[in-house]
């Protein structure tokens, strides 16, 4: 599964190793060393969505990636560069933050994604 072509890159900034603790499941000494070999990152994401860009964003967020469960390409800003597969830790948290200039929303879409090495998805 990729990113929809149609909507604009995230900002992208990376998540600290005390907010990985936060987000990361608590796990015992053997899965915590499995973990560590896959050396996955973390990195904050936010949109600014018109409207329109909203519903697609929803859209393909709830069916395309069963609710953010599935993993999908994008080539946003990643450390090695180059297309990277993603995956949403959580809900987006959405907000209303004005409105364009024929009354439509604009939102900030804030979410937190697990980044893992260079690849493609087939699907």
């Amino acid at each position: 599964m990729s990113y929809p072509s149609t909507l604009p890159n995230p900002e992208v900034a990376p998540v600290t190793a005390e907010e990985r603790r936060r987000f990361s499941p608590g796990l015992g000494p053997r899965e915590s060393r499995l973990a560590q070999r896959d050396r996955q990152a973390m990195q904050r994401v936010t949109w600014m969505l018109t409207a329109a860009q909203a519903a697609i964003f929803q859209a393909w967020w709830q069916n395309d990636l069963s609710y953010g469960a599935a993993w999908f390409t994008a080539s946003w800003t990643a450390p090695s560069g180059g297309s990277h597969v993603r995956q949403f830790v959580g809900t987006p948290a959405w907000q209303q933050v004005g409105n364009e200039q024929d009354g439509d929303a604009v939102w900030r879409v804030n979410a937190v994604v697990t980044l893992r090495g260079a690849g493609a998805l087939s699907g």
